[in-house]
């Protein structure tokens, strides 16, 4: 049986000392289809879990998931942990797993250890940014926080955020916390600050954002044209950037980005691909928002392509020539040097994807014309 069955039943060391009132009273009828930034889409059921005491609550956290069951409690955990004087919801949205996540969190609902957690179930898969989008339509604070499914918040995480924007009452921000990489849940304790994976300038970012929702709809949403991984909300931040939307970093809000390391052949192919569908919505992205910054941001430069076609040895370290080696460096637990020469193969994949697409793209514009 899988391991997450019993994840319910371990202990946690977040600190939950919220009310433990639970009235679970649907607050949302059924429905059958909507349509979220011009995509057509089916709701199975919402299943609210929001006390009758407060039913409107003032934050909605919105956490898109897709075949993540194995770590989906433990985000939900440190969420539903959070302590708010205004009351808050969490709105997970189910994007079509196939590994038994929404009876897993119905299951998580009814036994009483997600008292905030509401489950929105949609049908086909639609992709992160539209299931986002989704969740939001349903949601109902006034202030939205948006967490990836494969995020850990610390305690204070949403107290913060929610004090950031009640200090800027006209016209509404966009507030960002700092965003810990972390390949062992049990880090969080003793995480440091690492500036290779730690530190980002993006205007906005999914694991760790908040904004109104007014001023989020007004923005657009999230753009449903990006359908694969990768760039939907930063091109959202882009949006958002644009309108001259006040931004404000929030150190307090800390959320710990757990991403387990690589340990078979199938986790390396899996990354590939990821990182094959970002060059391709890289392209995209560019395509919206044709500037200098986004050429950098998805790395659509000669500079990077030279720079990754050097550090490849001129294409000798390759996913073929390299993986054996990898795997064998994973076996040794030598994590570091097995991500390093993974991550070199990654980002010229990424780097030739974009380059060769918008090649092909241009060639195509030029026939058509």
């Amino acid at each position: 049986m899988a391991l997450w069955l019993f994840l319910p039943l371990l202990s946690f060391s977040y600190d939950c000392r919220i009310s433990t009132s639970n009235l679970k009273q649907p607050l949302i009828k059924k429905f059958s289809t909507s349509r979220v930034a011009r995509y057509k889409y089916c709701c199975l059921h919402t299943s609210p879990n929001v006390p009758r005491s407060n039913p409107s609550p003032a934050i909605s956290v919105v956490v898109p998931t897709y075949n993540r069951a194995d770590l989906l409690f433990h985000c939900l955990r440190a969420l539903d942990c959070q302590q708010l004087p205004l009351g808050f919801e969490v709105v997970v949205v189910d994007d079509s797993s196939t590994d038994g996540t929404p009876q897993l969190v119905e299951q998580w609902i009814h036994a009483g250890h997600l008292r905030h957690v509401r489950l929105l179930c949609l049908s086909p898969n639609v992709g992160p940014g539209r299931a986002r989008n989704a969740g939001v339509i349903v949601s109902l604070g006034s202030l939205l926080v948006f967490v990836d499914s494969d995020v850990i918040v610390k305690p204070g995480f949403l107290l913060a955020h929610w004090k950031r924007h009640e200090q800027n009452s006209v016209g509404g921000c966009l507030s960002v916390g700092p965003v810990y990489w972390l390949d062992d849940i049990s880090q969080q304790t003793s995480h440091r600050f690492r500036w290779w994976t730690d530190a980002s300038r993006a205007f906005f970012c999914t694991s760790n954002a908040a904004v109104e929702k007014q001023l989020f709809v007004q923005s657009g949403m999230f753009d449903a044209d990006f359908t694969k991984y990768g760039w939907e909300d930063l091109e959202l931040g882009e949006r958002l950037r644009n309108q001259n939307i006040a931004r404000h970093f929030v150190p307090q809000a800390i959320a710990y980005h757990w991403k387990p390391a690589w340990t078979t052949s199938a986790d390396l192919q899996t990354s590939l691909e990821q990182e094959r569908q970002r060059g391709e919505m890289g392209i995209l992205f560019y395509e919206k928002h044709p500037t200098l910054r986004v050429r950098l941001m998805i790395q659509f430069t000669w500079f990077h392509r030279c720079l990754w076609l050097i550090l490849s040895l001129f294409g000798l370290l390759n996913e073929y020539s390299v993986k054996p080696l990898v795997i064998w460096l994973i076996q040794k637990r030598q994590y570091v040097l097995a991500h390093l020469l993974w991550s070199i193969v990654r980002n010229r994949v990424t780097c030739e994807v974009i380059f060769r697409g918008w090649r092909r793209k241009r060639r195509r514009l030029l026939v058509a014309r």
